[in-house]
């Protein structure tokens, strides 16, 4: 009975020495390890900066999770492969390379700001990597304001109204507002409003660095003779201004109005004989009219003449009376005719018609009541001789 016993005993032993000199094997913060070619960068502006980081797993298979410590503020974020992760499965040995985001903002603390990234195995315990960021802010910008256009000559005719686009920058550190002013000719009218909106103004409010876009509207005065006309818009504070130089080219307006000296537009003519009219050609438009023709549309057989027959030149605004002869044919009978009386400037023309009267002569009309008189003295002698018989 005693060798079983001892055969038994000796083997339990066996056993217990055994477990008890086997290692435990599990995956501690020492290893997982976290490593970059980085430890303290410099930047001077806000920025987004990609640095590379290495995790290794030197032990067993475990998984790992990540956290990002960073100032308020700042956006992070770690990334596998173009993947945002938190977590990650690292087999025992292997090693990846991860890229951690970190977005520098413009109002960051100036000096040394600390980012890091935290590993957690399976059982809590963590390692870290640090990264130092020195952020220095660039100078405040002095005070300083913009003016720009695409457009910066516009062309039409007169009595139009003229819209530029003008974008307005304030190119300084610190927020400002602007005064608006033009500088533009004599008579000539310039409005200030916001893009898109209705509301005049005459200031802009602007941050640092900010701009806004505006519109100006330009009104030259009736009848503003043709040329290109410069104007410039200033935008002005207490500390800086600049100004922006814009050009309207009128290219003037072509009218032409014909009518007579008083404004009657019929006459009264004799056939076979002269009649006068006053015509007038006046320059309604805003540019030099050249070599106007005068012509005239009349029954056949009729004479019209004019003098002159050719104005060399009109001004704007100015006029000039043209002495028209009509003469109706001798055999015109009484009634009403139309003549159509025509001036033509070369891009322009215009006409007008006037209602001609025509009356036979006074001896004609005598010699025609005469013949009339002795065809019923005739009539009356023949009356009687046929009566007495």
């Amino acid at each position: 009975m005693k060798t079983p016993l001892r055969r038994y005993l000796l083997v339990a032993f066996a056993l217990v020495f055994t477990l008890y000199t086997q290692p435990i094997v599990y995956a501690s913060a020492q290893q997982i390890t976290l490593t970059s070619v980085y430890s303290q960068i410099y930047v001077d502006r806000a920025t987004t900066l990609y640095l590379p980081v290495n995790v290794t797993n030197t032990g067993s298979a475990t998984k790992v999770s990540f956290k990002v410590d960073a100032p308020t503020g700042w956006e992070t974020s770690l990334s596998y492969e173009g993947y945002a992760i938190r977590e990650l499965n690292l087999q025992a040995g292997q090693s990846l390379k991860l890229s951690l985001k970190v977005s520098v903002p413009a109002n960051a603390s100036r000096g040394n700001n600390t980012v890091t990234l935290v590993a957690f195995d399976g059982q809590g315990a963590t390692t870290s990597l640090r990264f130092t960021i020195e952020y220095a802010a660039p100078p405040t910008p002095p005070p300083g304001v913009t003016l720009t256009t695409v457009y910066p000559t516009l062309s039409g005719p007169s009595g139009t109204s003229f819209e530029f686009t003008v974008s307005v920058k304030n190119t300084g550190g610190e927020d400002d507002v602007f005064t608006l002013i033009a500088n533009a000719p004599q008579g000539w009218t310039v409005t200030f409003r916001p893009q898109f909106e209705t509301s005049q103004i005459t200031s802009l409010s602007l941050k640092a660095g900010e701009s806004k876009t505006i519109a100006v509207t330009v009104n030259p005065p009736p009848r503003t003779e043709s040329g290109i006309y410069n104007l410039t818009v200033t935008a002005a504070s207490a500390k800086t201004q600049d100004s922006v130089r814009l050009a309207v080219e009128i290219t003037g307006t072509y009218s032409l109005s014909l009518t007579t000296v008083d404004g009657r537009l019929n006459a009264d003519a004799v056939a076979g004989e002269e009649a006068y009219l006053t015509l007038v050609a006046k320059n309604t438009g805003s540019v030099q009219l050249r070599d106007i023709s005068i012509s005239s549309n009349h029954p056949s057989g009729w004479s019209v003449t004019f003098e002159p027959s050719l104005i060399p030149s009109l001004a704007p605004d100015a006029s000039q009376q043209i002495s028209v002869k009509i003469k109706p044919s001798s055999t015109t009978l009484p009634g009403d005719y139309m003549v159509t009386f025509s001036a033509y400037g070369g891009r322009v023309s215009t006409s007008v018609d006037i209602r001609v009267t025509v009356s036979s002569p006074p001896g004609l009309t005598a010699l025609g009541l005469a013949v009339v008189a002795a065809v019923i003295v005739m009539l009356a002698l023949i009356f009687l001789r046929l009566g007495r018989r």
